[in-house]
Parts: structure tokens; sequence; C-alpha cells
């Protein structure tokens, strides 16, 4: 039997969350060799697959943002983890930007299928959905939380979980790519961040 469940944001944007318990599938994710860990070059993490498009942005983002490089630590150093990203051109509700489809394998693997809709915020949309592999990797229980008005877990009306932990770090990274962009392109016409309030 395959237990589901649903992880969006609660906000003018939505971001979802699709979680599948399968003992359907065998463990396809073998150890990486020591020669690949932690060797990504520019653009994705060698158990993120992506479109092209997409490898710029990330680039970008891990230059710009302290978290989002924190994330993706956490998520290269999870061998037993798998993200692909995709872009659709809907998704269930009109304001939802990201939907994620998680199986948790028999060995242990986690696989997740994260849907982008085109156009959108996908700064904010990855961060949000990184981090709710995040808390897959961690084991929270997302169910159990929402018994609980001070977790900060919430579920909406197609039955979406959202997490407060989610919503932040999304937005975090966003304000840190913007803050990061706009200091740099300051610091381009002026020569030198020392001088730019709120530039570090």
């Amino acid at each position: 039997m395959m237990m589901k469940g649903l992880i969006s944001i609660l906000a003018p944007v939505w971001f979802a969350l699709v979680c599948v318990s399968s003992q359907l599938l065998a463990d396809a994710n073998p150890r990486r060799p020591a020669d690949e860990q932690g060797s990504e070059k520019a653009g994705m993490l060698l158990n993120v697959s992506a479109p092209d498009v997409l490898k710029a942005l990330f680039q970008t983002m891990r230059e710009r943002s302290p978290t989002f490089r924190r994330q993706c630590r956490r998520i290269s150093e999870a061998e037993n983890l798998r993200i692909e990203i995709v872009f659709v051109p809907k998704l269930p509700l009109n304001n939802m930007f990201a939907l994620s489809t998680v199986k948790r394998e028999k060995g242990g693997t986690i696989a997740i299928l994260m849907k982008l809709r085109a156009p959108g915020n996908y700064v904010e949309a990855i961060a949000h959905e990184f981090e709710h592999a995040l808390e897959q990797l961690e084991g929270v229980d997302l169910k159990a939380l929402t018994t609980s008005r001070e977790s900060n877990v919430s579920r909406n009306e197609v039955y979406a979980y959202e997490t407060a932990r989610a919503l932040e770090t999304g937005r975090r990274v966003r304000d840190e790519y913007w803050r990061a962009g706009d200091c740099k392109a300051r610091a381009q016409s002026r020569r030198s961040v020392e001088s730019l309030p709120g530039c570090d």
C-alpha cells in the first residue's frame, strides 16, 4: 500500500510536496565513488538533476546565498537522496508554483520529483522545496505535527502540508539572493562595497 501526503506553502504563492512511501522499488542509490563526492561543478549537485537553463541560476544562488549553500551542502552529503527538477505548465492550484513528489524506496532512498511551474519565482521555490527535502531527510512527522497549534505545520484545502520552516527558508534565500545581486551591481558602479549601506 502507498501512503500519500502533501506539503504546500500557505501564502499568496504556494509550493507543495507529495510524500509516497513505497516498498515496490529497490534501492537504486549506490554509494558515489570517492572521487565524485563533493565534486559538484558549476550548477547542479551530483544528486540533483535539472534542466540546463537552471544550472546558471543554481550557481548564482550558491554564490549569493549562505543559506542556500548550507542547504546544498546537506543535500550533497545525503547519499540516500535524489532530486529531479522539471518544468510544468500548470499545477493543481492557480497560485501554486512548485510541487514535489517524494518516494521512499525499499532500501531507504528518498527520490524527489520537483515540479516548477513556468514561469515562476524559482529562487524562492527551489529553496523552499529543498527545505522540505531536508525535513524528509530528518524524518519530520508532518502529519503528527499538524495536531499541535504550536508546531507551525498546517494543511491547506488540497490536503497539502506546509511548514513555517520552509516558508522562512525560501524567503531568506530569496532576500539574500536579491540583496547580494543589488550590492554587486552597486559595487560595480562605485568600485567598492565597503561604503554601501546594507552590503557586507
